[in-house]
């Protein structure tokens, strides 16, 4: 009967200790479930989040490229003065509203900002126009009130408004740079490229 006694507990311990570890192993099982299925939702996350911005990098680029187009008709045509006045006239009024209509969608971009301390500036003109252009907007209206005025109440010349042409195209492209952030593509990358051969074979024979 001892030995019969002794057989039960023995049998109960380790019924006990394989009922423990079972419980151990479902939750350790069930810990690292959970632990996979933060990460991979966090990883999901972080795609979600990349693809959103390489995607509005894509948008903004594609508005950035047409408006860089729109500016060097301007100057095209600053350059030029061989049409006849009233279709140079036409073809001014044109640019202007390609220029103006790229000054809006560019508020899609490049939504104004709020001075905290006049908070309320702007605001009767409508979401989009409130608050203070950002620097990219700012010379883009510069170029379009300065090209507005040429040959009618401006006192630029055409050498003149191309300077200032030149030095706004320089700080719009820098503005969308540090918006875009293109500089991840050498991270990617790794170092600099090397020119091809014959870009130095070309230079050789110019010096």
């Amino acid at each position: 009967m001892e030995l019969l006694s002794v057989v039960g507990v023995f049998s109960g311990l380790l019924s006990a200790v394989s009922a423990a570890t079972a419980i151990y192993i479902s939750v350790q099982t069930s810990r690292r479930q959970e632990r996979h299925q933060r990460d991979t939702l966090e990883w999901q996350k972080e795609q979600s989040r990349a693809q959103l911005k390489l995607t509005m990098d894509a948008k903004m680029l594609d508005w950035a490229t047409r408006t860089l187009g729109s500016l060097n008709e301007i100057e095209m045509f600053l350059l030029s003065a061989s049409e006849q006045p009233e279709v140079r006239r036409h073809r001014k009024s044109q640019l202007l509203c390609t220029l103006s209509e790229l000054v809006d969608e560019g508020r899609w971009h490049m939504p104004n900002h709020t001075d905290p301390n006049k908070p309320d500036h702007g605001q009767e003109k409508g979401a989009a126009y409130a608050g203070y252009r950002t620097r990219a907007l700012d010379v883009l209206v510069y170029v379009y009130d300065r090209f507005k005025a040429f040959e009618a109440a401006g006192k630029l010349s055409s050498d003149d408004l191309i300077a200032r042409l030149h030095d706004s195209k320089k700080q719009f492209v820098s503005e969308v740079f540090t918006r875009i952030d293109p500089k991840r593509f050498l991270e990617l990358i790794g170092r600099p490229q090397e020119p091809p051969t014959w870009m130095n074979a070309a230079k050789e024979a110019q010096a």
